[in-house]
C-alpha cells in the first residue's frame, strides 16, 4: 500500500467522507434489493405450489353449496380419472344428508326442523369437526373416514345420554319425495356410537362411504348434497374451468331452477391471483430499481474520482517527470479511489451478508473510477509548468 495513500484521501476529508456514505447506502441498496427479490421469487414459488385454491360446485345461480341433491354423476366426474377431472383433485370433501329421528335418545322431529346425519368424506367437511379452524371431536376408532359399516359420531351430550354404543335411526332420504314413491327413502338402522364431538348438536356424522351403501339401501339411488376439492396444480386451473365444463356450468345469478346444467363450479382463486400479482409486481419493480442503483454506483465513483482528481494535474505531472509510467500512475491512482469503496462495500457485506450484489457492486463503481481515471493519467509532463 502507498504510504501517502491515507494522507492524500486525509487532505480531501469532506469528499472522503462523501464517497465512503454514499458507497456504503448503495452497496447495501443493492445487496437489500437483491436480497428481497430472491424472497419474493422464494414466496412466489411457494404460493404457485402450495397455495389452496378451493373449488365448490354450487347450485347454478351460485348461491348454495350443500343440499345440493346430486346425482351420481356428479361425484363420479370429480373422482374418476378416466372419464373427469380426477387428475386435478386433492383433498375431496364430499357429503351426503338423511333425515332421522332416535326416539329412545329423545331425538324428533319438531315443527318441520329436521335433524340430519351426514356422510362426510373427511373431517374438513364440517367446521366443529375440522381443527383447522378450531374443530375438534374425539374418535373411538382410527379409521372413522374409511368405514363403510354403520358407525356415526355424536354430540357430547347425546353421548352422554347412551346407555350403550348401539342406536337405533329411522333414516329418511331427503331426495325421495313419499308421495311419489312411498315405498323408498326410509329404514330403520342400527348405528354404533365411535366417537363424539363438543357440544349439544342432535346432528349426527357417519363416514361417506357408510352413506352411499346407505343411500342405496334405502333409495336405491346414490346421490350426494356437497361437492369440494384444492386444485392439485394452481397454474392450471384454466384446464379445471375447460375439462369442467363438460357437467357443471359456470355461476350465472339470473339462471332458473330449470337452467341446464343446473350446476356450476365455483374457483375460489380471488385471494391466490391478488397473492400472486403482488409478489409478481414487487419482483418487477426490484427488476427495474438493481439496475437503477447499479448505475448510481457507476456515475458515483465517476464523480467523486472526477472530483478528487481535477485539481492534481501538476501532481500527475510531476509524478509523470520522476518516471512513472502510466500504468504505474493508473494503478496508484485506481488504489486511492477504491479504498474507500472497499471499505464500504465490506460494511455493507457485513449487513447484507450478500457477497455477489456487493462485488457486482464494486465493480460498477470501479468501472466509473476507471473512466475518470484514465482521463486523468493523460496529463502531459509539462502541466508541471
Amino acid at each position: 500500500m502507498d504510504p501517502y495513500v491515507f494522507k492524500r484521501l486525509w487532505r480531501r476529508p469532506w469528499l472522503s467522507l462523501c464517497s465512503l456514505i454514499l458507497s456504503l447506502v448503495l452497496c447495501f441498496l443493492v445487496g437489500y434489493l437483491t436480497s428481497y427479490r430472491q424472497a419474493q421469487q422464494a414466496k412466489l414459488k411457494e404460493t404457485q405450489e402450495s397455495f389452496d385454491i378451493l373449488c365448490v360446485v354450487t347450485d347454478r345461480r351460485g348461491t348454495k353449496s350443500t343440499g345440493l341433491r346430486m346425482g351420481s354423476m356428479a361425484h363420479t366426474f370429480v373422482t374418476d380419472a378416466d372419464y373427469g377431472i380426477a387428475e386435478y383433485v386433492r383433498d375431496l370433501r364430499v357429503t351426503k344428508e338423511f333425515y332421522f329421528t332416535a326416539p329412545e335418545v329423545g331425538i324428533m322431529s319438531v315443527s318441520g326442523i329436521q335433524p340430519l346425519i351426514t356422510g362426510i368424506s373427511n373431517e374438513r367437511c364440517v367446521e366443529r369437526l375440522d381443527p383447522a379452524v378450531g374443530g375438534s371431536a374425539t374418535y373411538l376408532v382410527d379409521d372413522f373416514y374409511e368405514r363403510a359399516d354403520y358407525v356415526c359420531l355424536v354430540s357430547e351430550e347425546i353421548y352422554g345420554r347412551l346407555e350403550d354404543d348401539i342406536i337405533t335411526l329411522h333414516i329418511t332420504d331427503p331426495v325421495i319425495d313419499p308421495s311419489v314413491t312411498p315405498d323408498l327413502g326410509t329404514g330403520s338402522m342400527e348405528f354404533q356410537v365411535v366417537g363424539y364431538y363438543p357440544g349439544g348438536s342432535e346432528d349426527m356424522y357417519m363416514p361417506f362411504e357408510a352413506s352411499q351403501i346407505l343411500a342405496a339401501e334405502v333409495s336405491n339411488r346414490l346421490t350426494s348434497d356437497s361437492i369440494s376439492f384444492l386444485a392439485v396444480d394452481n397454474q392450471n386451473l384454466e384446464a379445471i374451468s375447460a375439462d369442467a365444463a363438460e357437467v357443471f356450468g359456470s355461476v350465472d345469478p339470473m339462471a332458473s331452477e330449470n337452467t341446464t346444467p343446473r350446476l356450476a363450479l365455483t374457483i375460489h382463486d380471488e385471494q391466490y391471483r391478488a397473492t400472486v400479482a403482488a409478489l409478481e409486481q414487487n419482483i418487477e419493480r426490484t427488476g427495474y430499481l438493481l439496475p437503477i442503483v447499479l448505475l448510481l454506483g457507476l456515475g458515483v465513483g465517476f464523480l467523486i474520482s472526477f472530483l478528487a482528481t481535477r485539481n492534481e494535474n501538476r501532481t500527475y505531472a510531476l509524478m509523470r517527470t520522476l518516471g512513472m509510467t502510466r500504468g504505474k500512475l493508473f494503478f496508484s491512482i485506481l488504489r486511492e479511489q477504491l479504498l474507500l469503496v472497499l471499505l464500504a462495500a465490506l460494511g455493507a457485506l457485513a449487513i447484507t451478508r450478500e457477497p455477489i450484489p456487493t462485488v457486482i457492486y464494486f465493480i460498477f463503481y470501479s468501472i466509473g473510477c476507471v473512466v475518470s481515471v484514465m482521463k486523468s493519467i493523460q496529463v502531459p509532463r509539462t502541466a508541471i509548468l
